[in-house]
């Protein structure tokens, strides 16, 4: 009874969106339905969903080409679509192997199966690329897909294909790889039926692939704090995605009164400081001073502190900013309100801590502007403005103008892969800001596998689980962003090289590809470039290599 009544109030409440597919099977021959199964290949780019129908082209493709360089992480899809129920099959990779007889181990291979979880989904259709997906709701919206592409399962022994699997298989290209065309195989062997092989052929640049200029971070505050122990994988997951910065907060120097003074003690902030910097995310460190905030406000409620709030705060921000300088961590941005374009009171709560933080020389303010008008009233008060808004050209330029660094910030959620590598690369690159901020590795307020089970979704872009992180989708896709400005910036870097060398000509087809990436499209949308196919996304990095 209870059961029945939660699932009625549920369905009151929420209005269920339901992903069309508009594809009809093709013409089966007897060869098909006696596996009782389609293989087909697909660009990772485009989703494929639980009722997804497979288009003739992609059943008759019987090969996954890849390319890279050393150090990549490069990701290639196929698809399962079931012809009958009780199909379930086993999957194999081979090792990768050239013609000089190099060997790129299967142990370098990932297999996943997409998990389809219930997401809040707007009834909303959207174009990416060929292909129709559904926007997100709002994180507090009423209606949802109760199967949503999103989460990459660790294959184990076998799939069930009970519905149109996809099959997620991402290569690690080591370091050490020597240059050339590696060849393998992927197998699926269905239980009861002969096996179907795909071929796997990756070609290996000798180009030694730089880091951007431009910088990626993560809110982060220790994710959701469910599994303590997997704080150092977690860590190492975002710096394996392309990750380089983390927004801290949640743990804050241990407070103490002593002598009616402030005393702070830095023993758990600095471990956690060295984890982060131990997996290499080294640049800025935006620093939450909410919950600094909270906890004075305690202390001076059960302490005889002979200190103002005001002097406490200016007090711990100095003391905060000295020891980071002192032990090498990096750079600390104070982060004192967060989207003052919420209102007054906010913009006015900004007004009132960055005179106190500034009583620090040298102290930096970070600000989420999540409103052109906002960021404009507060600018005096701002070094760091980071918008998660779409700004035109003359904004942009308005807050370089006056003197600010400018970031962006935004979901890691969208629910589309080629949506989340432009908003992480081409998209991003187009901007003219430093860095982009996710929200967020993984804010949870309930069962993290079930974003309907509270009052607003969840927000992950890996999974906790008691054995460590569990990718999306969307993050994966921001890694191919991120590769994607990496290779960029090592094409402008010998670009210029060329170009001091007195060999401009060398760098003429590298100004034409970023030119053609600069005006795809007039505006400074970051989400999607609409009228460029998923092909090009692919040729511009070809070119560029």
């Amino acid at each position: 009874e209870i059961s029945v009544a939660r699932d009625a109030a549920f369905a009151k409440a929420f209005k269920e969106v339901k992903y069309e597919e508009i594809t009809k099977l093709f013409p089966l021959s007897k060869q098909d339905t006696d596996r009782g199964y389609i293989l087909f290949v697909r660009d990772w780019m485009k989703a494929i969903y639980s009722n997804t129908v497979p288009l003739k082209s992609e059943a008759e493709r019987n090969e996954l080409s890849l390319w890279c360089s050393p150090g990549e992480y490069e990701p290639a899809t196929f698809g399962i679509y079931p012809l009958g129920k009780g199909v379930e099959a086993e999957i194999a990779v081979s090792d990768l192997v050239s013609k000089s007889k190099n060997k790129i181990a299967k142990g370098n291979i990932s297999i996943r199966v997409t998990g389809y979880l219930p997401e809040r989904i707007k009834n909303e259709k959207m174009v990416a690329g060929d292909a129709v997906y559904y926007r997100g709701d709002s994180s507090w919206g009423a209606s949802y897909m109760a199967k949503t592409p999103k989460i990459l399962w660790p294959y184990k022994d076998k799939v069930a294909v009970d519905e149109t699997k996809q099959i997620w298989l991402t290569v690690h290209v080591p370091k050490t790889a020597n240059p050339g065309l590696y060849k393998g195989t992927v197998t699926l062997k269905p239980s009861g039926k002969s096996a179907q092989t795909l071929k796997l052929s990756l070609n290996v640049y000798p180009i030694n692939l730089q880091k951007s200029d431009r910088v990626q971070g993560m809110y982060w505050d220790q994710g959701t704090g469910m599994y303590p122990e997997t704080r150092k994988k977690e860590l190492l997951d975002m710096a394996e995605h392309g990750i380089r910065s983390v927004v801290l907060g949640k743990v804050i120097p241990d407070l103490k009164v002593k002598d009616g003074n402030l005393a702070l003690d830095f023993t758990q902030l600095d471990a956690l400081v060295k984890d982060v910097k131990a997996a290499g995310l080294t640049k800025y460190m935006p620093f939450r001073t909410s919950e600094l905030e909270r906890r004075i406000n305690y202390l001076r409620k059960s302490s005889a502190v002979n200190m103002s709030f005001d002097d406490m705060y200016a007090y711990a921000i100095g003391e905060i900013y000295k020891h980071g300088k002192k032990n090498g961590w990096p750079e600390v941005l104070f982060y004192p309100v967060d989207e003052i374009g919420n209102g007054v009171a906010r913009m006015n709560e900004l007004k009132h801590l960055v005179p106190l933080i500034r009583r620090t020389p040298g102290a930096k303010i970070y600000c989420t502007a999540n409103n052109y008008a906002s960021g404009v009233e507060c600018a005096d008060y701002i070094d760091y403005w980071c918008a998660n808004i779409q700004m035109s050209k003359e904004q942009v330029q308005d807050v370089l103008n006056r003197g600010k660094e400018f970031m962006r910030y935004g979901n890691s959620y969208n629910y589309n892969p080629r949506v989340s590598r432009t908003v992480s690369g081409f998209g991003f690159w187009r901007i003219p800001a430093t860095t982009m901020y996710y929200w967020h590795y993984q804010s949870v307020n309930g069962d993290p596998f079930n974003s309907m089970d509270t009052n607003q979704r969840d927000w992950v872009s890996s999974y906790p689980t008691p054995k460590g992180p569990i990718n999306s989708i969307d993050f994966e896709a921001i890694r191919e962003g991120i590769d994607d400005l990496n290779y960029i910036y090592t094409l402008q870097q010998l670009m210029d090289k060329a170009k001091k060398a007195g060999k401009g000509d060398l760098a003429k087809a590298g100004e034409a590809v970023l030119d053609e990436i600069t005006t795809c499209i007039s505006s400074y949308n970051q989400y999607d470039f609409k009228g460029v196919p998923n092909e090009k996304y692919h040729e511009w990095r070809l070119r560029m290599a």
